[in-house]
């Protein structure tokens, strides 16, 4: 076995340096012990050699202010020659790209207080090319629990190499380490690298900072590093923490399946594994626990992975749960990984907003069940429980960490609800609230408050927008926006603009699409922009236009740096907020071409070009396949263009993944109410998937627990109505319905949902009555129901019906000229002459570029006998299509020539 030498070239300023790095973090989202832990003085982790001799790395975290602080430039010696580079910045990580002359040895880094001299690191790449390398951060472990997790990835799955970043272990030296990794039975390389860097407040998990982790670094950068330094040609990586062990009910190994698979990525699902000694081994080591709690769904948690770096996007990087930019394959559903409360040191909390339960805690209560595939896994790498001891030289420092950060969290938790606390507290209690529904009216008025200290953020409008835009404010995040304009700043108005813009599109399509087009104009190269203006142009029925938008949104995420320029946006908006949890909802500056691919789709169906429809649904499947609802999508094109057994497939793959999905539940997350919220989602679609596959009574069982659930989760009860309507069983979804309203009367989705039902039964009249009842904050609900209802009342002779339904429509999205027209035709053919003028008035004024308008507002008034107003109307009409035929028709009753019909006197 070889242990290979992994030194690092690191820089730290001293402790009495006055030059530090500030964190972005507002002093009021701050525990006690946040300076303690915060890492204010690594420039770099480590300098090191590429396979390119001339280009060095530098990797560290965000130098923030000490870019403009220490005002680096570096010097190639011997030579003497002075080095460009190039600094990316990523999220939590800083990359500086140093190109130097051949035969350089050592790097002089001139700063604005001196010199500091480096020697660069060797790579390591090729020490683990073409290895089979699983590697972790540990700080403090046991050395018997890393021996053992190198020894189940060698017997289980076949790995070749382990390295450890040993966080400043406190219990023994990186040798010690080396010591246990090198008493591995079929391991061929190993190696420790000292990595004593501050890890970071590590706070995401207390109530008063949950979710923020923009102050973490270390491990961040270690993921870099590993990806940069070692394992750029290794046969495939796992990552996977000490308590983390990966299997599959098949035995296959994880890395034969990354090495497989198309995209060269796993993602494999977690469950927590109770720390319940089972009693068969005397010490606490992995071989003594396989059982969770008896619970359908799991307790599970967040993935882990593994991948074939060869196989990878250019610019891909490895995650702390994910590999950013890479698309799990499908074989992921085979694997999942045990997450061993028992193999832990408790030096913190056991679950997000938990003040109060150690990691080794167990719940003497609970029943408990085996996991057989884990059992499985760990008696084939542990034959003999006992095997392979080996001691750790001193016992780990016991320290109340439960009680502390209990206290530390009453401490924050009581600062932060002074009223005159600053922006960034405000808009950290709007991103955490908006997951309860029950607090989204207080997540808005957190937001607002944050804008009222802030008016010009676009990163406090940016989390606050798509809270306004789901209550149905429209016009207020339009003035929100307006307020925000800042014309002097030349940064600024394209991403103003395409705020603007999204805002917009609930109120005005055409000036939105006004608006995406000036944002266009000024930033081309933004996807996010050709996204939002392919969705107006579909919702405008323009679908070739919607296509061609969509397809230049994809051309420019086919970019080979577009990974990079996401991570340095993501990178900008965490510090400019302090906050790393604001995502963009509204896919304006950061965009997954999966949201392009759908749009794509719902214009090629629309167009009936099928056969392109069913390779857009196959890269959308193939984007993510463990989504079931893309399966679902595939399904649905391919039943339409023809291919039944296709579809058939397509349909019980939506199966297989939405029982994995409900199976493995969600990630016992912050409080009972978003838990239920998300176990209603799995679970409805995976009743969806059972009732496309014609298994209803196994999807009406499926569904039962959720009506136990505090609140209903309205909105899937709601779609599997509708979903049952539409597969021919009314009376299933009547009788859904009538137990869901029963609980909550006044949902919103269960109303709609009823209107929908009814109208699959063609029961029109009741069909508009429910309809109608819908809130004015239903706006999406009612705009997915109204239209259709009120088009069938109009085909039936039902017209003063009609006209309310339209009516209402038009209310709801006073932008949607549509509506207005199918209103007013509706009145038209009631003969309900004073009803008609005024709605033409209202749309010749509302929609001054719309020929037709004048058109109809031309005719109301030349059958008042109005002839000079009819006139002038019909000219405008003209003046704006001459090709317009209802336009022609009135000019020539009133005399009036066009364009064509003066060319041709």
């Amino acid at each position: 076995m070889t242990r290979v030498p992994a030194d690092t070239s690191s820089w730290v300023l001293d402790p009495d340096s006055a030059v530090r790095r500030r964190a972005p973090r507002d002093p009021a989202l701050r525990h006690r012990d946040f300076d303690s832990r915060y890492d204010d003085r690594s420039v770099f982790f480590d300098l090191f050699r590429t396979e390119d001799p001339q280009r060095l790395v530098a990797l560290g975290p965000p130098l923030l202010n000490l870019a403009e602080d220490l005002a680096l430039t570096f010097r190639a010696e011997p030579s003497g020659q002075m080095c460009s580079f190039v600094h990316r910045r990523l999220v939590n990580v800083d990359r500086i790209e140093i190109a130097v002359p051949a035969g350089t040895e050592r790097l002089t880094v001139r700063w604005a207080a001196g010199e500091t001299v480096l020697t660069p690191s060797p790579s390591l790449v090729p020490d683990f090319a073409g290895q089979r390398a699983v590697f972790t951060m540990s700080r403090d472990n046991d050395l018997q629990w890393i021996r053992d997790w190198a020894q189940y990835y060698v017997r289980v799955h076949g790995a070749t190499a382990a390295v450890i970043y040993d966080n400043g272990s406190a219990r023994y030296a990186p040798e010690d380490v080396a010591r246990a990794l090198a008493g591995v039975e079929g391991l061929d390389r190993h190696a420790v690298l000292a990595f004593p860097f501050p890890y970071g407040p590590c706070d995401h998990r207390r109530p008063a900072t949950l979710w923020l982790t923009e102050a973490d670094y270390c491990q961040r950068v270690s993921l870099e590093h590993a990806m940069q330094r070692l394992f750029a040609r290794a046969a495939s990586v796992v990552n996977a923490d000490v308590d983390e062990l990966i299997y599959a009910a098949s035995g296959r190994s994880v890395f034969e399946a990354a090495e497989t698979c198309d995209t060269g990525y796993i993602e494999a699902r977690g469950v927590w594994i109770e720390a319940a000694h089972d009693g068969r081994v005397a010490d606490v080591r992995h071989a003594a626990f396989s059982r969770r709690v008896d619970a359908q769904p799991w307790h599970s948690c967040e993935p882990k992975w593994a991948a074939a770096p060869a196989k990878l996007p250019a610019e891909a990087r490895f995650s702390v749960h994910s590999v950013f930019g890479a698309a799990p394959a499908p074989a992921s559903l085979e694997f999942c990984f045990g997450h061993f409360r028992g193999i832990n040191t408790n030096w913190d909390l056991h679950l997000s907003n938990n003040t109060r339960e150690a990691r080794t805690a167990t719940d003497g209560t609970a029943p408990l069940a085996e996991v057989p595939e884990l059992r499985a896994a760990l008696d084939r790498a542990f034959p003999d429980r006992s095997e392979n001891p080996i001691p750790t030289p001193r016992p780990v420092e016991r320290t109340d960490v439960i009680a502390d950060f209990a206290l530390q969290s009453a401490e924050l938790a009581e600062e932060k609800l002074r009223p005159d606390a600053p922006a960034p507290v405000h808009l950290h209690h709007s991103s955490t609230w908006r997951v309860y529904p029950s607090r989204r009216a207080a997540a808005i008025d957190a937001g607002l408050r944050a804008l009222e200290l802030k008016p010009r953020s676009l990163p406090c409008l940016e989390a606050v927008v798509p809270l306004l835009l789901r209550a149905g404010l429209a016009d207020r995040a339009v003035s929100l926006v307006d307020l925000a304009a800042e014309p002097s700043d030349p940064a600024r108005p394209a991403r103003w603009r395409a705020l603007r813009a999204r805002c917009l599109m609930e109120i005005d399509p055409a000036a939105a699409l006004a608006q995406i087009d000036a944002a266009i104009l000024q930033a081309p190269d933004r996807p996010g922009y050709h996204l939002l203006k392919a969705r107006l142009l579909l919702d405008a029925g323009d679908n070739e236009a919607a296509l061609a938008a969509a397809r230049r949104g994809e051309t420019l995420l086919d970019r080979p740096d577009r990974l990079l320029r996401e991570a340095a946006i993501e990178a900008e908006r965490g510090t400019e907020t302090g906050l790393f949890t604001l995502h963009d909802p509204l896919n304006l500056e950061l965009v997954h071409p999966r949201e392009l691919w759908r749009v794509k789709l719902v214009a090629l169906r629309r167009l009936e070009r099928f056969a392109e429809a069913v390779e857009a649904a196959r890269r959308l499947v193939a984007s993510d396949p463990l989504q079931a609802h893309h399966h679902a999508e595939l399904a649905r094109v391919l039943a339409a263009a023809g291919q039944d057994a296709a579809a058939a497939e397509a349909r019980a793959a939506q199966l297989a993944v939405a029982h994995r999905t409900w199976q493995a539940g969600e990630l016992v997350p912050t409080s009972t109410e978003p838990r239920q919220i998300a176990l209603g989602g799995h679970a409805a679609a995976y009743a969806q998937a059972l009732i496309v596959n014609g298994r209803i009574r196994d999807a009406i069982e499926t569904i039962a627990p959720l009506f136990e659930h505090e609140p209903l989760p309205v909105g899937p009860i709601a779609e599997l109505a509708e979903l049952l309507a539409q597969q021919g069983r009314p009376q299933r979804a009547r009788d859904l319905l009538d137990r869901a309203e029963r609980l909550a009367p006044d949902a919103a989705e269960l109303v709609g949902a009823r209107a929908a039902t009814l109208a699959a039964a063609e029961r029109w009249k009741p069909a508009l009555r429910a309809a109608l009842r819908l809130p004015d904050t239903a706006v999406d609900t009612a705009l997915r129901v109204l239209p259709g209802i009120a088009a069938a009342l109009f085909e039936r002779g039902e017209h003063d019906l009609a006209a309310q339904g339209f009516e209402r429509a038009a209310a709801l999205k006073p932008g949607a000229f549509f509506f207005r027209v199918r209103a007013y035709r509706a009145r038209e053919a009631l003969q309900d002459r004073p009803a008609a003028r005024r709605m033409a008035e209202c749309m010749a004024r509302d929609f001054p570029d719309e020929a037709r308008a004048h058109v109809f507002l031309g005719k109301e008034l030349l059958a008042d006998n109005e002839i000079a107003a009819a006139t002038r109307e019909a000219r405008i009409a003209l003046a704006l299509a001459p090709e317009l035929r209802a336009a022609r028709v009135l000019g020539r009753k009133l005399g009036v020539d066009g364009p064509k019909e003066r060319a041709t006197r």
